[in-house]
């Protein structure tokens, strides 16, 4: 992702030469793919993004001892 979307490298990303190896594979294409896939992504998670810690502050209830049915 660091490759695809910030133009990282081995010494940005603190891995070395770990880095190429496991990005080496991804082409200007697959960055592009990428790129678009995590802003559709980003698209859909909008609306609940702002609900989420509503929901948390408002149940009352800690997450642990919530029940589902």
């Amino acid at each position: 992702m660091m490759q695809a979307c910030e133009r990282g490298n081995e010494e940005s990303s603190g891995l070395g030469e770990s880095f190429n190896e496991l990005t080496g594979h991804m082409t200007e294409a697959s960055g592009q793919f990428f790129q678009h896939w995590l802003r559709l992504v980003e698209l859909e998670e909008a609306p609940v993004m702002g609900k989420r810690a509503e929901i948390w502050a408002t149940s009352g209830v800690p997450f642990c001892h919530m029940a589902f049915d």
